[in-house]
């Protein structure tokens, strides 16, 4: 996915704390509603109401169209007064190796939301159960995941890491 799919959304940005990270401003006014199912409103109704008494909330963000996960993010970044802390592919390459630790205290510290953009390619490789420190790393962000208070969203393309994900995240919007 794009970067500039995101920027063009958001009044303003900016580089986050470390590489592979970006601050997005609250969005000013939504974009049009997305062509939702029912079950991906009503699991985004809820993630809203959860979020906003503080709750540690997780949402998958499924489908092809960048635009479409864009105008969802957009939607949520209004609705909860929050900016996100955009975390790209980049934040998780081999010659980086920030902490997960670091991630989830810059977004306590932001208050916003913690949006995983192309997260297909975080849960693939501990799909195939490859590496045992890949599968680890895929739990250990899962459970950092479930104890941020506030939202955290995996932006996923692919239906098998979705289905995946969905074993263990209860909140999903899939859009067309």
């Amino acid at each position: 996915m794009r970067l500039v799919n995101y920027k063009k959304h958001f009044s303003d940005y900016q580089q986050g704390a470390k590489l592979g990270s970006l601050l997005l401003s609250a969005p000013v006014m939504p974009l049009k509603d997305a062509p939702l199912s029912e079950q991906s409103v009503s699991d985004m109704k809820q993630t809203v109401a959860l979020t906003q008494k503080n709750y540690a909330t997780n949402l998958i963000l499924s489908g092809e169209s960048d635009l479409q996960k864009a105008n969802v993010l957009c939607h949520l970044a209004y609705r909860l007064h929050k900016p996100i802390l955009f975390i790209t592919q980049d934040y998780f390459a081999p010659e980086h190796k920030h902490s997960l630790a670091g991630l989830f205290a810059d977004a306590e510290l932001t208050q916003g939301i913690l949006f995983f953009d192309e997260a297909d390619a975080l849960f693939e490789s501990a799909l195939g159960k490859k590496n045992a420190e890949q599968v680890f790393a895929m739990q250990s962000l899962l459970k950092h995941a479930s104890a941020l208070q506030g939202l955290t969203v995996f932006s996923v393309s692919k239906p098998k890491i979705a289905s995946f994900l969905g074993m263990r995240i209860k909140h999903h919007v899939a859009v067309p």
